[in-house]
């Protein structure tokens, strides 16, 4: 049986946070009770998906360090929110903020620790930046509109699943190279 990569983990994850960032904004009036409910299911997942890319990946020890970080953040907050869905609905906006801008933040961190050993640290710099600003619009909804925090959500789950895109991308370059570099030495 094949292992599955890490890059197809990235893939599958950014699918999905793809599809909740499209229908998010394009359905804008109808997500905003479905994210609430399964909210914490979805970030769980992606916690879980991290993990396993962590052990999988092909990256730097201190790269998987970060991704276990990143995981370690989407657990937690998963958790807070799988708790008590009844008052996560009272308070959402609450939970959900800390959890994008610390996401945010952690990436900026990892890209900048990381940006001599890894190619295209700007873009994940530039995501992390995005998250972080639209986590903290989240909390303050700048469109005075009910559904203007779903257009949030739609942004940052496009911008969740570019960034795995682009990570799942690296990833597989990264094992490609190593392929080609034991072809060569046999």
């Amino acid at each position: 049986m094949k292992k599955i990569t890490a890059s197809q983990l990235l893939v599958f994850s950014a699918l999905g946070w793809m599809l909740i960032g499209i229908l998010s904004l394009s359905s804008y009036q109808n997500t905003y009770l479905p994210a609430i409910k399964y909210a914490g299911m979805i970030i769980l997942l992606d916690g879980l998906l991290l993990t396993a890319v962590s052990f999988r990946c092909n990256g730097t020890t201190k790269e998987k360090r970060w991704i276990r970080a990143e995981a370690i953040v989407n657990l937690f907050f998963s958790f807070l929110l799988v708790l008590d869905p009844v008052f996560t609905d009272l308070i959402f906006v609450f939970l959900v903020t800390p959890w994008v801008v610390t996401k945010g933040f952690v990436t900026m961190i990892a890209s900048l620790s990381l940006r001599k050993s890894v190619h295209g640290w700007r873009g994940d710099f530039l995501g992390g930046s995005l998250l972080a600003a639209c986590g903290l619009l989240i909390s303050h909804n700048p469109t005075d509109n009910p559904f203007g925090i779903n257009i949030l959500i739609g942004a940052i789950g496009c911008t969740i699943g570019l960034l795995y895109f682009y990570d799942a991308y690296r990833f597989r370059q990264i094992n490609n190279q190593r392929v080609d570099h034991r072809h060569l030495a046999s």
